[in-house]
């Protein structure tokens, strides 16, 4: 009886040890497959296919490698428009890019060029040293934007976009009636849409990350012109000739007045000569002063003082 009590400890114990065992290499292989399957801490984030934008992050812990967009402006100063155009136009030829936009504009005193140059980022530098030899640089704005984060964001989008995808074409393949048809069939198309959008802007940060940009407006000076100071005479012919231009001036602006108002005058005119004409043929008669009557007394009175 004893033997077998002891026996059957020795068993128990057994069990113990072996499913003690069996759950420590569970959780060692479990925590191997978290690693492997997320990542874990100490391996890189995968940066997938993204154009400009793969290899965002390097195999080296904290170590980032930045997605900078540069982008350049300045005026350029010159006495020959069209030879700095030219210059630019050779030195940009030296480089891997391409022309964006570009205008000129002319006029009787001055003119000007707006150009807009992308180029390869490997060569933003060069290029811009380079842009000073046409002509005499001001105003200039460099910059340089971080869109590290942004980019990153997008991409992880992107991802979580295409595995919600791919669910969906599963739950479609394994819908049943018509209704869960078309409710997966909508989820599918604003994945779709989503997954456009997204995609464009990637597409444009990869763009400005290969691409940068290089704005120039281009204007022409003219040198300053020297004034001589005129003589006696000429002073004294400058003055008749201006005096001769306000004489000139007065009686244009008179005779401007005058074919305003011309309408006017002849319609006044038309009255005072009806009238003076009417007055003319039918004179007012004058009338006669009353006659009084003197009495005798006034009479004797009046030959009295004559």
């Amino acid at each position: 009886m004893k033997n077998k009590n002891v026996l059957l400890k020795v068993l128990c114990l057994v069990l113990i040890l072996l499913t003690a065992f069996a759950v420590a290499a569970c959780g060692s292989s479990g925590d191997k497959a978290f690693d492997n399957d997320f990542g874990g801490a100490g391996n890189a984030v995968p940066s997938g296919e993204a154009g400009a934008g793969a290899g965002i992050i390097s195999e080296n812990p904290g170590s980032v490698n930045r997605l900078i967009v540069y982008s350049y402006s300045c005026s350029l100063y010159t006495d020959d428009l069209d030879g700095a155009l030219g210059i630019l136009t050779e030195k940009f030829s030296d480089y891997t890019g391409y022309m964006e936009s570009s205008s000129v504009t002319r006029n009787d005193s001055t003119a000007w060029a707006s150009l807009v140059f992308r180029v390869k980022t490997e060569h933003y530098a060069a290029f811009v040293n380079d842009i000073g030899g046409a002509g005499t640089v001001r105003d200039k704005t460099s910059r340089g934007d971080d869109v590290t984060l942004t980019y990153v964001d997008l991409q992880y989008r992107k991802e979580a976009k295409e595995e919600e995808y791919k669910r969906l074409l599963v739950l479609y393949d394994r819908a049943n009636s018509i209704s869960e048809i078309t409710s997966v069939n909508a989820r599918l198309a604003e994945a779709e849409r989503e997954l456009l959008a997204l995609n464009a802007q990637l597409f444009s940060f990869d763009s400005q990350l290969e691409y940068s940009k290089v704005s120039v407006t281009v204007y022409q000076s003219e040198p300053p012109k020297t004034e001589e100071k005129p003589g006696f005479w000429k002073t004294i012919g400058n003055a008749f000739a201006g005096s001769g231009k306000a004489i000139a001036a007065f009686f244009k602006y008179v005779a401007v007045v005058l074919i305003y108002a011309g309408p006017f005058l002849l319609i006044g005119a038309g009255i005072f000569f009806g009238i003076f004409f009417y007055r003319r043929k039918h004179p007012r008669k004058k009338k006669a002063a009353p006659q009084v009557h003197a009495s005798p007394a006034e009479q004797d009175h009046i030959k009295e003082n004559s």
